[in-house]
C-alpha cells in the first residue's frame, strides 16, 4: 500500500474535522496501513473501557490523554506506524512533534482551526511544517448552512 500525502485539515468550529479524521483513519487502517491516532481529548476514537465507539480501522492504535506531542513520539518509537492521525495542532510542542515524523518517513494526516488557506499558511506556529517536505496538502472545510441540513463543503489547496 502507498502512504497518504501529508495533509491538513481545516476549518471552522463544528466544520467536520474530527468526523473527517475519524473516516480517514478508518479508510487507511482497512487499507493495511498501520495508523496511529493521538487522540488527546477522547473525540477520534471515544475510547470506553479501552475499547473504540467509534469505527476507526482494524489497524489502528489510539493513544488517548496524552498531549499530542508525547503520543507522537511514543507512536515513532514503539509502534511503527505509517500515517499518524492528530486532531487540532495549537502548540508549538506539537509543530516540533510533527517536524520529527516527517524526518521519519511517516506520514501525517491532521487537522487545525482556519477559516481560509491565507490563514493556514501565515499562522507562525506552522511555518516550519508546511511544504518543503512537510505538509503538502489542505483541505479546507466550511459548514454551509444555508443548503439543506448541515453540508460540508470542501476545498483542496496545495501547500
Amino acid at each position: 500500500s502507498k502512504n497518504p500525502a501529508n495533509i491538513i485539515i481545516a476549518g471552522p468550529p463544528s466544520s467536520g474535522k474530527t468526523t473527517m479524521l475519524r473516516d480517514i483513519a478508518r479508510l487507511l487502517s482497512d487499507s493495511c496501513l498501520k495508523v496511529g491516532v493521538c487522540d488527546e481529548r477522547g473525540e477520534i476514537a471515544q475510547m470506553y473501557h479501552g475499547e473504540p465507539q467509534c469505527e476507526i480501522g482494524t489497524q489502528t492504535d489510539v493513544i488517548v490523554d496524552a498531549p499530542k506531542d508525547i503520543a507522537i513520539d511514543m507512536f515513532l518509537r514503539t509502534m511503527s506506524p505509517d500515517v499518524i492521525i492528530c486532531d487540532e495542532l495549537t502548540q508549538y510542542a506539537d509543530s516540533k512533534a510533527v517536524a520529527r515524523c516527517f524526518g521519519t518517513g511517516v506520514n501525517v494526516i491532521a487537522s487545525i482551526h482556519g477559516d481560509n488557506i491565507e490563514d493556514i499558511k501565515n499562522k507562525e506556529i506552522f511555518k516550519d511544517i508546511i511544504g518543503n517536505g512537510g505538509f503538502v496538502q489542505a483541505l479546507l472545510l466550511s459548514a454551509n448552512k444555508k443548503l439543506t441540513g448541515e453540508r460540508i463543503m470542501v476545498d483542496f489547496y496545495d501547500l
